[in-house]
C-alpha cells in the first residue's frame, strides 16, 4: 500500500478525504498537515514517509509550485505524486492547466469514490516508474561518459609511449559495469544513450610535441606526474566506495 499526506487549511476537509481513504483502504499510513510550510518541514526533516501528496486547492498556485520544487528534493518526496484536490468540476480546464504547470501530476475531485482513488494510486504507480527510468538513464550516460574520457586519457598517453598496463586494466574492470545492463530494457537503453553520446562527441585535439628535446621532456615529465596523480585519484575513489 501506498502512503499518504494530505496538505489542506481545512480541518473537516481533512477529515473527510482521510475517512474516505480509510475506508476504502486504498492507502497505508495516511498523515495530514494544516500548511505547505508544516508538510515541507515534515518532509525535510524526514518525519513523513509517503508516496502521494494531496494538495488543497485553496493554497495559491505559486505556492503549491514552489512547495512541489523543494519537497521534490527531500529523500521521501522525490518519488512522490502530487495531487491537486478541488470541490468542484474543473469544467474549462484552467485548474488542470495551471496545476500541470505547478508541478500537478493530477486532480482529485470530490467525492471520492472507490474509483477516483484507484487512479491516484496509478498515477503514484507512474510517476515512481518515470523516477526510476530517469535514474537509470542517468546512471548509464555517466558511467558512458566516464568510459569515454578514460578512453581518451589512455590513448593519449599510450601515443606518448608510456605504460598504460594499470590504467587498461582499470578500465576493463570497470567496463564489466555494463554487463548490468543485459536485461532487454536497459540494454535498449544503453544503445540510445551510447549512440546520443558518441554522436555529440568531438575527436580528441592532437597533442603538442614539443618543438625541442627539452621542452618534450619537460612535457613528458609533467605527463607521467598527471597519469602517477589519476592512478592514485582512482585508488582513492575505489577505497572510498568500499
Amino acid at each position: 500500500m501506498y502512503n499518504a499526506l494530505i496538505v489542506d487549511p481545512d480541518s473537516k476537509a481533512r477529515v473527510r478525504l482521510k475517512e474516505a481513504a480509510k475506508i476504502q483502504r486504498i492507502f497505508g499510513r495516511i498523515n495530514v498537515s494544516s500548511s505547505l510550510l508544516h508538510a515541507k518541514q515534515r518532509l525535510q526533516e524526514g518525519e513523513t514517509e509517503c508516496d502521494v501528496v494531496f494538495l488543497a486547492e485553496q493554497f495559491d498556485m505559486e505556492d503549491i509550485a514552489e512547495f512541489i520544487k523543494v519537497a521534490k528534493k527531500t529523500e521521501f518526496g522525490e518519488d512522490c505524486a502530487y495531487i491537486l484536490v478541488i470541490k468542484s468540476e474543473d469544467t474549462e480546464g484552467t485548474t488542470e492547466a495551471t496545476s500541470v504547470l505547478a508541478g500537478v501530476h493530477g486532480i482529485l475531485q470530490a467525492p471520492y469514490s472507490v474509483n477516483r482513488l484507484q487512479e491516484i494510486v496509478s498515477i503514484a504507480s507512474r510517476v515512481k516508474g518515470e523516477n526510476e527510468v530517469r535514474r537509470r538513464k542517468d546512471a548509464i550516460r555517466t558511467l558512458i561518459q566516464k568510459l569515454v574520457k578514460e578512453y581518451d586519457k589512455i590513448t593519449s598517453y599510450m601515443s606518448k609511449g608510456m605504460n598504460v598496463t594499470r590504467s587498461v586494466e582499470r578500465f576493463q574492470e570497470r567496463c564489466q559495469q555494463l554487463k548490468k545492463f543485459q536485461d532487454d530494457e536497459a540494454f535498449a537503453m544503453y544503445c540510445d544513450i551510447a549512440i546520443d553520446v558518441f554522436q555529440k562527441s568531438r575527436p580528441k585535439k592532437r597533442d603538442y610535441g614539443g618543438a625541442s628535446k627539452r621542452i618534450r621532456d619537460r612535457m613528458m615529465k609533467k605527463l607521467q606526474e598527471q597519469y602517477d596523480k589519476d592512478m592514485a585519484d582512482d585508488e582513492s575513489e575505489e577505497n572510498a566506495s568500499l
